[in-house]
């Protein structure tokens, strides 16, 4: 590994483990946590370790449909909710790329939890953090028996945060990503991260300072 390459990566894990406190602040929470990566990946909601190369380069949007994403004690506050993404990487190197994804809420079937009666559901088109990750490549799986990269993330405060679709301000976190491939159609992947952010109390909402992101998926690819 190149030491120029191995000082940047050391200081960005230095930089989030050593830190007794998140590096970013936020007073409201973002409902939507399905996310897709910009930099490449054979799996679904899951960072894969391998990034895109140097200039190359990936575009594509999907949609996702909710329904009843977030309930308050009293009444329902989001009942449905439309969100498509608009996402896209470039490779900068052969092991750093950088993406972004661009949500937009086409339809936010929202009530507003504060007033104490309840004022009913109204259609809304709102805009959702925009989430900008960075993949830094560890080790390769075509070189080694295991692909690992390191992904820090941060959401920028564009959403609507009145729709909890949006935090106030900068949050951020990182992933390690790991996946092997036994066999040439078959490759495991497993992520294991956190998300950094202020502690939150909104009402009955209390979300803690650190949230803990762990997953894990396979892949069977039918022909060579």
């Amino acid at each position: 590994m190149p030491r120029g390459k191995l000082l940047l990566l050391v200081g960005l894990i230095g930089s989030f483990i050593l830190s007794g406190r998140p590096l970013f602040g936020a007073s409201r929470f973002n409902i939507v946590n399905a996310v897709p990566s910009g930099t490449e990946s054979d799996f679904q909601f899951l960072y894969g370790s391998q990034g895109l190369f140097r200039l190359e380069w990936q575009a594509g949007t999907q949609v996702d449909l909710a329904y009843r994403p977030l309930d308050g004690t009293t009444r329902r506050i989001m009942d449905r909710l439309l969100v498509q993404h608009f996402f896209g990487g470039v490779g900068l190197t052969d092991w750093f790329s950088l993406g972004i994804d661009f949500p937009v809420a086409w339809l936010a079937h929202f009530q507003d939890p504060t007033p104490a009666a309840a004022p009913g559901f109204s259609n809304e088109l709102d805009l959702v953090d925009p989430r900008l990750d960075m993949k830094f490549e560890i080790l390769s799986r075509y070189r080694h028996p295991v692909g690992i990269a390191f992904v820090p993330f941060v959401n920028l405060p564009l959403g609507n945060e009145n729709h909890f679709l949006g935090y106030e301000t900068v949050v951020g976190g990182g992933m390690l990503a790991l996946d092997w491939v036994p066999q040439n159609r078959l490759l495991f992947g497993m992520n294991a991260g956190v998300d950094l952010k202020e502690q939150i109390d909104f009402r009955n909402v209390n979300l803690g300072t650190y949230g803990l992101r762990l997953g894990g998926g396979g892949r069977w690819r039918l022909l060579e």
